[in-house]
C-alpha cells in the first residue's frame, strides 16, 4: 500500500527535520513516480524504500513489505560518507589536517623497515582513495582466504600488506581507508565513532537513537560498510549535505568533498556510467551533476542541487548486476521529470574516447625501469604522441590522439586493428584508452600517476582478450 505524505492527517506523528508535503507541492508529479514505480515492479527490482525531498521537504517516502519507517537498514558503503563528514568534524576541532601522514597516528601497526609509499600517504590520499594498495587489505589473498593475522584485526592489515605502486598514483577503491580513518576517530576523540556523530551531527537532526555502526572482530567500527540507519535518518542527512551542512558541516569541506577530485574511469566498484563521474572524498559523483552516498545492493542517498532534490532508496540488489542501472534509471526518471521540453540538438556519433586533454610535461621522454612486477613491465616511456613499454621482452607502442582515436594495429591473438586516444586528467594523471576492433573485440586502459622520477601504473583489460600481462599495478623509476 502507498500512503502519500500529507494523505492521512496525523499519519507522520515522529519528530524528523524535514517537513512533510505532498508532491504536487513542490513540482513533482505523482505519475512520473509511478513511472518509476512500474520500471522498478516490472524489472524485478528487490526495493525496500523510496524517499523524496525537495526544497528540504519530504514529498515521497515509500516501503515495499515487510520494510517500514522504524526498521534500521544497512547501509554499506554509504558508512564511507558518513566517516568523511566524521572526519570534518576532527578538522574543525583542531585534531587533524588532511596533509598528516597516516603513520603518525598508528606507530604500533608499521613494518620495519616501513615502505616509502606508505610513509608518504596521507589523510587526504585516503579520502580520496588514492592509497598505495590496489584493493581492500583485509581481504587480500582473495574471496574467504584473508591472511591468518587479518581474519581478526582489520586496521593492521592496512599497514602491514605490502604497497602496489605510489600513494596519490591514481583512484583505487579501498574499504580498508575508511575503516582505518574510522579508527583514527576513535582513537583520537576518545568515543565511538558513531558516539561522535551523535554529538556533533545525528542528535541534531533528530535521528534514531537506535543507529549504529557494525564493529569488526576486534571491536573497531567497519568504517567502509557498517552503518545501520533509517532511510528517513539519511534522507535528513542528504538533504543537509545538499544545503551546504546546513552550519553543523563544513560547507568549505563539502565543495571539497562532493566534488571530482579523482577521475574514476576505472579500478572503482561500479562499472556503470554513474559511478565514472568521479570521487570526492568518500562521495561519488554521478550524472545530472548530482553526488551520491552509495552502497552495496542498491542504498542510494543522491542529491540533486540543481533541481534542489535528495532521493533515498535502500533494496537488496546483489542478485543482479543490472537491477542497480534499473534503479538509477528509475531515480533519473524522476528527477528529469522535472526538467523542462526541449529539443535535442543533432550530434555527431562516434565510438568513445578519452577524456584528457593535451598539455605540456616534464615527464614526456623519460625512460622509466622496472624491477619484477604483476604487469611483467619492464621499460615505459611516455612522448606528446605516443606512450612505449616492454612487457615480456616484447616492445609495444600505442599512437594516440586527444578525445579522439587514433588508428593503430595491435598483435592480439593476431595483428588486429585498434584505436587510441589518450591525455591528461582533471586530476593529473594520464590515461590511454585502447579499443580492439578485429576478432577479438574488447578494450585496455592505462593509467599513469607521477611523482618526482617515479611513475606508477594501472592497466585493466576488458573483455575476453588474449593477452599475456596488461592487468594490474607497478611502479618504476627514471635513471637520474
Amino acid at each position: 500500500m502507498i500512503i502519500w505524505p500529507g494523505s492521512i492527517p496525523g499519519h507522520y506523528s515522529e519528530v524528523t527535520m524535514l517537513d512533510i508535503t505532498t508532491p504536487e507541492s513542490v513540482g513533482l508529479s505523482r505519475k512520473a513516480i509511478d513511472k518509476a514505480l512500474s520500471l522498478l515492479e516490472r524489472e524485478g527490482v528487490p526495493m525496500h524504500s523510496l524517499l523524496v525531498a525537495r526544497h528540504g521537504m519530504m514529498c515521497t517516502e515509500l516501503y515495499w513489505k515487510p520494510w517500514d519507517r522504524e526498521r534500521l537498514h544497512r547501509m554499506y558503503s554509504v558508512t564511507k560518507s558518513f566517516v568523511s563528514i566524521a572526519v570534518s568534524f576532527l578538522l574543525d576541532d583542531g585534531l587533524i589536517s588532511l596533509d598528516d601522514r597516516i603513520i603518525k597516528y598508528f606507530p604500533e601497526y608499521l613494518p620495519s623497515p616501513c615502505p616509502p609509499e606508505l610513509e608518504k600517504m596521507t589523510i587526504r590520499n585516503m579520502l580520496m582513495m588514492r592509497t598505495c594498495h590496489r584493493r581492500t587489505t583485509y581481504k587480500e589473498g582473495g574471496r574467504g582466504n584473508y591472511f591468518p593475522s587479518f581474519r581478526k584485526d582489520w586496521t593492521r592489515s592496512f599497514f602491514v600488506v605490502p604497497p602496489d605502486h605510489e600513494p596519490d598514483a591514481f583512484f583505487i577503491y579501498d574499504t580498508s581507508s575508511p575503516h582505518v580513518l574510522g579508527a583514527l576517530t576513535e582513537k583520537l576523540t576518545g568515543m565511538k565513532l558513531i558516539d561522535y556523530l551523535r554529538v556533533k551531527l545525528l542528535d541534531k537532526l533528530a535521528v534514531s537513537e537506535r543507529t549504529y555502526i557494525i564493529a569488526d572482530p576486534e571491536g573497531t567500527p567497519i568504517g567502509g560498510s557498517g552503518l545501520m540507519m533509517r532511510p528517513v535518518d539519511l534522507l535528513s542527512v542528504i538533504n543537509l549535505v545538499m544545503h551546504d551542512g546546513g552550519g553543523i558541516i563544513s560547507s568549505s569541506y563539502l565543495r571539497d568533498a562532493t566534488s571530482p577530485l579523482s577521475v574514476t574511469e576505472f579500478g572503482s566498484a561500479g562499472t556503470e556510467s554513474d559511478q565514472k563521474c568521479g570521487y570526492g572524498y568518500q562521495f561519488w559523483r554521478m550524472s545530472h551533476n548530482a553526488y551520491a552516498m552509495v552502497g552495496l545492493g542498491g542504498q542510494f542517498a543522491i542529491a540533486v542541487p540543481d533541481k534542489d532534490i535528495a532521493i533515498v532508496t535502500t533494496a537488496d540488489t546483489q542478485g543482479d548486476k543490472a537491477w542497480d542501472k534499473v534503479l538509477l534509471n528509475a531515480i533519473w526518471m524522476i528527477v528529469d521529470s522535472l526538467d523542462d521540453e526541449s529539443v535535442p540538438s543533432p550530434r555527431a556519433l562516434s565510438i568513445p574516447s578519452s577524456r584528457g586533454k593535451m598539455k605540456k610535461s616534464e615527464h614526456y621522454g623519460k625512460v622509466y625501469s622496472f624491477s619484477e612486477n604483476m604487469l611483467n613491465l619492464e621499460l615505459l616511456e611516455l612522448r606528446e604522441d605516443m606512450l612505449s613499454c616492454r612487457v615480456r621482452g616484447t616492445d609495444y607502442s600505442f599512437h594516440y590522439i586527444s578525445r579522439d582515436n587514433a588508428e593503430n594495429s595491435f598483435p592480439v591473438k593476431s595483428m588486429s586493428p585498434c584505436y587510441v586516444s589518450g591525455g591528461w586528467l582533471e586530476d593529473g594523471t594520464f590515461s590511454l584508452f585502447v579499443q580492439f576492433a578485429g576478432e577479438e573485440l574488447g578494450s585496455l586502459k592505462i593509467q599513469l600517476g607521477f611523482s618526482d622520477n617515479c611513475v606508477s601504473v594501472l592497466m585493466h583489460i576488458y573483455g575476453e582478450v588474449s593477452l599475456e600481462g596488461f592487468e594490474g599495478v607497478a611502479s618504476g623509476y627514471a635513471s637520474e
